[in-house]
């Protein structure tokens, strides 16, 4: 706090609430003596200093020059006590402890009704979604890896007010940001981008009267972003690596939950592959039994698969392979061994019941964990183009089928390519290529991967336990034996 020097004057001429006075200080150097406006008696802030733009002169009457400077910093100070407000804005380090309190209570509330198995009610205050705990420590490692150490840290940020960051302060920030971390996806800056806009907000909805600077999302590098693309070499080692996991235990007799989920995850990246829709993360986009529509019409292998695009948040019909009827009958025939038919409301759920919060019949919100362990297992293969399973996501399954589509039917409408598969046309042209074409096409399927070359063998417990080769000698030894255990009978005679 500032103190009076010696000998100075002291002007009472600015009235708070019977006392303010303006005077002048030495701070730190007796010789530098500076104006400084000092208000007291404000019942919600007590008493309250700033220093003022104007270096004492000795012998030269500043009185008129001083009261002009401070006036306006009284009336605001007088406006803020009477909105229940602190003399000065917040700070952004103050902004984030405020926010990160707020986020923290409402991710352990929705938490707690995931427990007793309700539904999260609390959304993320002008933003979207809701919070998890996920999201919590996303948020919290933008702040302190690359929000903390400029807003906070840097002095020149450190007591500074968040109402006074200007659009400058915002692109010296991301000029700092990209030397410190340059290859950062254009995705995770513009996560950054939103938390700190949420920082923000908060300040508007705590009463600070301002307009936030902008903050610029950084453009998606397109182009890039096709290197993600799965190879069928990578697709036939993940699906030997999963078959591995359940068939062997199978053959062992140790059929329990840790067989289960690499069979579901096996089939899960079959829809993915079979249809080209958007992997999901969270119960509210996991597919239902109703979203998977036959066309009986079309044939016995025929699917719409019902989906809502996320950015026009419109309906759009994917269609599916002709191969994902075996998928189909797989997942089915398995979960009809645990007393859950095709009644059962999601297309994957948890068989048994495991926790207080995994339940039977519950969606399988992401099969994240299981991506993990089978990361895990492949980090030190390398395929035939040098890629790394490391690079790839779940999304690579749908940059697959979308490629596929365009390079194998060359006939394919992108319009109607972009319809089936909610996305834009110029996210197709610019992600995967240039493919116009001048006619409509006629069948998204004209060339698709054969669903009649092999027949599914089931076990007892419902786990693809094998194929053979479509009318041959052992199709028709397990359909003469256990047809139940067989996908569909030989078609024909028998040779």
């Amino acid at each position: 706090m500032p103190s009076k020097a010696p000998d100075t004057p002291v002007i009472k001429n600015i009235a708070v609430n019977g006392t303010a006075l303006v005077l002048q200080t030495n701070k730190n150097d007796p010789d530098a003596l500076k104006w400084y406006v000092r208000a007291k008696g404000l019942k919600n802030i007590g008493q309250v200093d700033k220093a003022l733009k104007l270096d004492y002169k000795p012998h030269i009457s500043q009185e008129k020059q001083v009261i002009a400077l401070a006036e306006p910093i009284v009336e605001e100070w007088k406006r803020r006590n009477a909105r229940d407000q602190p003399a000065r804005a917040a700070t952004m380090a103050k902004l984030w402890a405020d926010y990160f309190k707020e986020a923290k209570s409402l991710t352990l509330a929705n938490e707690a009704l995931v427990e007793r198995g309700q539904e999260r009610k609390w959304p993320v205050e002008q933003g979207r979604g809701y919070w998890t705990k996920a999201l919590l420590v996303e948020r919290e490692t933008h702040w302190n890896a690359y929000l903390k150490p400029f807003f906070q840290d840097k002095e020149r940020y450190r007591g500074k007010p968040a109402t006074d960051i200007t659009y400058q302060d915002i692109k010296a920030w991301r000029l700092w940001r990209d030397e410190l971390a340059p290859d950062l996806a254009p995705s995770t800056l513009n996560k950054q981008n939103s938390t700190l806009r949420h920082l923000f907000k908060l300040a508007v909805r705590q009463g600070e009267n301002f307009a936030p600077p902008v903050i610029e999302d950084e453009k998606p590098n397109l182009q890039k972003r096709t290197r993600s693309r799965i190879t069928d070499e990578q697709m036939l080692d993940v699906e030997k690596y999963l078959e591995g996991r359940y068939r062997g235990a199978f053959e062992q007799g140790k059929v329990d939950k840790h067989t289960y989920y690499p069979f579901l995850l096996r089939h899960y990246l079959d829809l993915l592959k079979f249809t080209g829709i958007r992997p999901w993360n969270g119960k509210k986009n996991a597919v239902k039994m109703e979203h998977i529509v036959p066309l009986p019409d079309k044939g016995n292998a025929a699917f719409l698969i019902k989906r809502i695009d996320e950015k026009a948040h419109e309906p759009y019909s994917a269609i599916a392979s002709r191969r994902f009827v075996k998928t189909y009958d797989s997942v089915n025939r398995f979960y009809e061994y645990f007393g859950l038919g095709k009644d059962r409301e999601y297309f994957f759920c948890h068989p048994v019941t495991l926790s207080k919060i995994i339940q039977k019949g519950a969606p399988i919100q992401s099969f994240k964990k299981q991506w993990q362990t089978m990361t895990e297992h492949f980090k030190t293969t390398t395929w035939k183009d040098g890629a790394s399973f490391e690079d790839l996501t779940f999304y690579s399954y749908r940059h697959s089928f979308i490629t596929n589509k365009l390079v194998n039917n060359k006939d394919i409408s992108i319009w109607d390519l972009s319809k089936s598969t909610g996305t834009s046309i110029r996210m197709i042209e610019q992600i995967y290529g240039h493919y116009l074409a001048e006619e409509r096409f006629e069948d998204l399927n004209a060339v698709d991967y054969d669903y009649v070359d092999t027949c599914s063998i089931f076990s007892e417990s419902g786990l693809e336990i094998g194929e053979v080769s479509t009318n041959g000698k052992a199709h028709w030894q397990h359909w003469k034996e256990t047809p139940h255990l067989v996908a569909f009978p030989p078609l024909g005679d028998e040779k």
